[in-house]
């Protein structure tokens, strides 16, 4: 009889000490490093200086490391997009420190969402979660019962892509969320059936395109930096 698998929930990641972390933290540079078929049970446990057993303990079949993974990568995007960045002292400023209210208001979703381009952009190239899910994808012909946790795994990517969208000042509803998730998965999906350049000029192209799409007219979101085909 088969296991049957639990979805899991996005679990907030702990401490850097900690031994759960330090086994997602592997298992991430393993995929990150050398794809999917360095991912095992024993070379994660390796690569995290930890017994198997430690493993098992966290995640006892593959399935769950997987998933455990890829959602542990998002949250490590979501810090990214939450740490403010580091304020320039006075003295080194080339330009006045701060601008009416109302000259910088206008600007806000264009910078929060060229933030989320330049993070987005780089989790897609790094290629981590595309990685983890299009595993299970395959698993899933075998192990039907993955599908149960793909499913809720995918919804819970789709209300953390609204909460992307609402963090940086654009629309968040429904269609435009659907829109801008599945055009995600598309990018990351070809960028890892290729892995050239050009296919990571066209994830930070797509990215940019599509986030300009949701700025207010009128609005600019990226320039040269993160639209390489500018």
């Amino acid at each position: 009889m088969q296991k049957k698998i639990v979805p899991p929930t996005l679990q907030p990641r702990t401490g850097a000490g900690s031994t759960r972390s330090a086994l997602l933290d592997a298992g991430v540079a393993l995929l990150r490093d050398g794809g999917i078929s360095t991912l095992t049970q024993t070379r994660v446990a390796q690569r995290a200086g930890l017994k198997q057993s430690h493993l098992t303990y966290y995640f006892p079949t593959r399935t769950d490391l997987l998933l455990a993974i890829a959602e542990h990568a998002i949250l490590g995007m979501e810090e990214a997009l939450a740490t403010p960045p580091q304020a320039v002292p006075a003295s080194d400023r080339s330009t006045p420190a701060a601008p009416p209210a109302a000259a910088t208001t206008g600007k806000s979703a264009a910078a929060s969402a060229s933030t989320l381009a330049s993070v987005l952009s780089e989790r897609i190239v790094e290629g981590v979660p595309p990685r983890a899910i299009l595993g299970l994808i395959v698993a899933a012909d075998a192990e039907p019962e993955i599908r149960i946790a793909l499913r809720a795994f995918v919804g819970r990517m789709r209300q953390h892509v609204r909460g992307l969208l609402a963090g940086a000042g654009l629309p968040d509803d429904e269609d435009s969320a659907l829109l801008f998730h599945a055009s995600l998965v598309g990018l990351a999906v070809m960028h890892q059936a290729r892995l050239d350049e050009t296919s990571q000029r066209e994830v930070s192209h797509g990215v940019a395109a599509l986030l300009q799409g949701l700025l207010p007219a009128g609005r600019t979101a990226m320039g040269n930096d993160h639209d390489p085909f500018i």
